[in-house]
Order: C-alpha cells, then structure tokens, then sequence
C-alpha cells in the first residue's frame, strides 16, 4: 500500500493513465481488504475506469469488489444485487474466475441469512472454481459451502467434501472443523487430528485453528484448553470480520464449549461480542443464535428477569427464516422441555415430536442421546 498509494493519488484523475489506474486500484482494493480496511473509494474509482474503458472483465472484477465493500459496512442488498450482476455478466463473456469470485461470495453473503440459498450458489462456486484450476479459489469455495452444509443439515454432503483433496493448506483447519462438528453431533469417535498450518498472517486460518482445538479438548474432557482456545477463536474471528464471514459459526462453537463446561462467565462475556456490536445489523442466523443462547443462560443461571419462553420462540422463528434444520431443532427442542417443566405438557409434546423426528433425520445421535434431560440446559447450536 505504501509502495503503490502516492502512485493511485497522482494518476487516478488522469484520463490518458486509466489503465493503469485500474490495475492500481484493483491492488490497493485487494491489501486494504485483506487488512479489513475501508477500500470503498479505491473500489468506486476501479468500476468508473472499468465502464470507462468498457473492459467486460473489469467491470465484473469491478462489481465484485464494490459488492465486498458493501458486505465489510454491513448494507447487504446492494451487495447482492452486484454480486448477481458480476456473476451473470462473467457467465455471458466467460469469465470462469470472475464468475468463481462472484459465486464463492454470493455464498458467503447468504450464509448469513439463508443457508438454503447458499449451498445452490456454493455448489455452482465448487464446480467453476475446480474448472479455473486455481486452488485457492477452490479452497475459498469448498470452505463457504461447507458452512452452508453443515448450518443447513447437509451433513452427509459436508463429511463428502471435507475429503476433498483440492483444498489449500491454509483451509485445513476451517475443514477439519466442521467435520468435527458434524461427527461429533453424530456421535461419532473423533478422528485422529490432522496436519494444519500452524503460523499464518491471516486471522481467521487462526482463528479456525483455535476453534479445531476448542471442539476437540472439549471433547477430551479438558476444560482448561478447551475454554481458553473457544475465547480464543471468537475473539480473533471478532476482531477480523465483527459479526461477517465465518462468526456465526465461529462464535456458537466457542459458545457451545463454554455452556459443555458450565462456564457461565464465559458465555456472557461470548454473548457481549454480538449484544454490544452496533455497527452493522446480525444476520437472521446470528439473532437466532443468540436469542436461544440467552434462553438456555437464563435457565442455567436462574435469571428471572429473562423472558425464555419469548426468547426460544425468537429463536425459533430466526434460525426457521435461516433455513438451519439442526439449529431450529434444537431450539424447538429446548423450548419443549422448558414448556414440560412450566406443566405446559400438551404444547410441549408437539414441539418434542417435531424436533426427535428432524434429530432423528439429521442422524444426530450425539445430540439424540441427551433426550432425558428435563430443561433446555443440554447441547447448545453446535453441541461439542
């Protein structure tokens, strides 16, 4: 940025420089991205010179970046509809790479709020990535679908492709995270760990690094590690992205293993990272997370002053417009067991029936196998 910014400052204005201004702009756009910086100046300037020149290619390139500023402020429709437009416009000039970047983000922005709608574009991104042959796109696409998966229940298709042989080291651990995550919701042994990157100067490769040894200590039974690598993610993955990108899976996870080692004091100072966020608005799945999380605390710490009833039916209503099949299973579940022990038994059956049967379809014998238990104080979103 240093090498390149008086360069882009003296030229930008030129009209005899566009070309170069572009290319210009298209590196600050990518450094002060990847820094978490606003680049929305850089971003609109790449799209003016991009039409200016009536480059197809740029301009594509050019919606992308101008639809990832959008995403960073937290205004995600004009991000979509420009997401849409670069990926329509990449398939009608053949734009395989622009199309992948489009596709790959299009999945990213809807996780946030429809995982059903994310995995159709996440499975496009898989394939158009693997056409490019750039693995790292592939590795950007895979990662983002699988989130999509296992939010959605697609767990069986999750499991297939975390055994993807494609995917660059710096997306190990992400993978081996929510294949932890889904085997342990099943109930399955863990596997034996694998080879990660251990040093990177990208966060979240730490973060997801430190979310891995949360899921896995937790389920040794050491509380002590456990705890401080579940703080350890969400606050890295926090200070990178706010509530963005991989949080709301991130951010549970570290949740679930404070609520599996009833360390309460930790799960409220979690729950402050998204209460006390004010910049931008959580997506649907971040509010139905959070609403059923403030339920079961209420309930392990006998706060009177929560409404749980009204918070679990919160809950319910955001992680269904989610489309998060486990998530809202559990959510109906709680909300069940809360309404059996209020003597509210005739309401609470139904709900009860609802979740066992998509627990039951889900294969979620980990999650299954806690059934005896009277309250909603038992596994939380993602259960370790």
């Amino acid at each position: 940025m240093r090498l390149l910014q008086p360069h882009y400052d003296a030229l930008r204005d030129q009209p005899d420089a566009a070309a170069v201004v572009l290319e210009l702009a298209r590196a600050l756009s990518s450094a002060r991205m990847r820094l978490h910086l606003d680049f929305g100046e850089v971003a609109e300037c790449g799209a003016r010179i991009a039409e200016l020149l009536g480059d197809a290619e740029a301009i594509a390139d050019s919606y992308t970046g101008l639809a990832l500023h959008y995403l960073q402020i937290g205004v995600h429709g004009p991000s979509r509809i420009l997401l849409e437009a670069a990926a329509a416009l990449a398939r009608e000039s053949h734009q395989p790479l622009n199309l992948a970047r489009a596709l790959v983000n299009l999945n990213a922005g809807w996780n946030q709020d429809d995982v059903a709608r994310a995995v159709r574009f996440g499975r496009e991104a898989v394939d158009v990535a693997r056409r490019t042959g750039y693995r790292i796109w592939v590795t950007y696409a895979t990662c983002n679908l699988l989130i999509a998966q296992w939010v959605s229940g697609e767990w069986d298709d999750a499991l297939a492709l975390s055994e993807a042989e494609d995917v660059d080291p710096a997306g190990a651990s992400m993978v081996a995270s929510i294949r932890a995550l889904v085997l342990g919701a099943r109930g399955a042994a863990p596997e034996p760990a694998r080879p990660l990157l251990p040093a990177s100067d990208d966060v979240l490769v730490l973060a997801w690094n430190a979310c891995l040894r949360a899921v896995s200590a937790s389920r040794a039974g050491d509380a002590e590690a456990a705890l401080a690598a579940a703080w350890e993610a969400a606050d890295r993955c926090y200070t990178t992205v706010a509530l963005g990108d991989d949080f709301p899976v991130i951010w549970p996870a570290a949740v679930d293993v404070a609520f599996a080692h009833d360390d309460l004091a930790l799960v409220r100072r979690l729950l402050t990272l998204v209460t006390d966020h004010v910049e931008t608005r959580p997506g649907c799945g971040l509010r139905g997370q959070l609403a059923r999380f403030r339920a079961l605390l209420a309930v392990r710490s006998g706060d009177a002053d929560v409404d749980v009833e009204a918070e679990l039916r919160t809950a319910i209503d955001e992680l269904e417009r989610w489309h998060a099949r486990p998530a809202l299973a559990l959510a109906r579940r709680d909300l069940g067991r809360w309404l059996r022990g209020q003597g509210r038994a005739e309401e609470a059956a139904e709900l009860l029936a609802e979740a066992d049967a998509a627990l039951r379809a889900l294969g979620a014998r980990g999650w299954l196998s806690d059934a005896s238990a009277e309250e909603p104080t038992g596994p939380s979103t993602l259960n370790v």
